[in-house]
């Protein structure tokens, strides 16, 4: 092989080699980009779904999460607890102690919700001070409500640092997926909400109470 081949081949040996490195920096930022992508769309994802102040679902999320549960309840024949709860004079601990600290109250009371209720659960707020409940393949009307009590008391005896006493107000209702779909539900223990208001606060009112109106 004359010297000009062997310098010839040479080159073109590590034009090749170059090549090749080249070609795997590519492919490597390729794949770097690609998850880069998907944790971004996953984080959107995310905030498209949680509430920014207290990390619950929102109110897109909980009605998504209501839909499925619907369908679900009607192949099952297992119904659908619901729950709508407020925080009693909310307003009032703004105006005397400010709103972080208000915003500190509602991520407490956040916290409380999550750990009263299973993980298959759900807990959102709905905004301001509101929170929704969906609590899916139960027995019965009767467990929803004392889901509920057990949430109310959780949240009354809570020592809140800078806001002292706080209450919940909660509506209870029951979807079973065909009678009684999930948005009439929700507007039944909506309105077993505003029962509880009149009732005095600090108190769980279910749709078929007798009493709720």
């Amino acid at each position: 092989m004359t010297e000009s081949v062997r310098a010839m081949t040479e080159s073109l040996l590590d034009r090749e080699a170059r090549l090749e490195q080249a070609n795997a920096l590519l492919e490597q930022t390729v794949d770097d980009r690609t998850r880069q992508l998907s944790a971004a769309n996953a984080e959107l994802a995310r905030l498209a779904s949680q509430d920014a102040l207290t990390g619950l679902a929102n109110r897109r999320a909980f009605e998504q999460r209501a839909a499925d549960e619907e369908a679900r309840a009607r192949r099952t024949g297992r119904g659908i607890g619901l729950l709508m709860l407020d925080v009693d004079l909310f307003k009032s601990v703004n105006d005397r102690f400010g709103h972080s600290v208000g915003d500190r109250v509602l991520q407490e009371i956040s916290r409380l919700l999550e750990a009263s209720i299973r993980e298959t659960d759900l807990a959102a707020r709905l905004g301001g001070e509101e929170f929704a409940v969906l609590l899916p393949e139960l027995a019965g009307p009767a467990e929803a409500a004392l889901v509920a009590e057990k949430i109310r008391l959780a949240v009354q005896g809570h020592g809140f640092a800078e806001a002292g006493h706080v209450t919940l107000s909660i509506g209870v209702a029951w979807a079973d997926g065909h009678a009684t779909p999930v948005v009439v539900a929700l507007q039944r223990a909506d309105e077993a909400l505003y029962a509880a208001k009149r009732r005095g606060r600090n108190c769980c009112v279910s749709a078929d109470d007798s009493l709720a109106g």
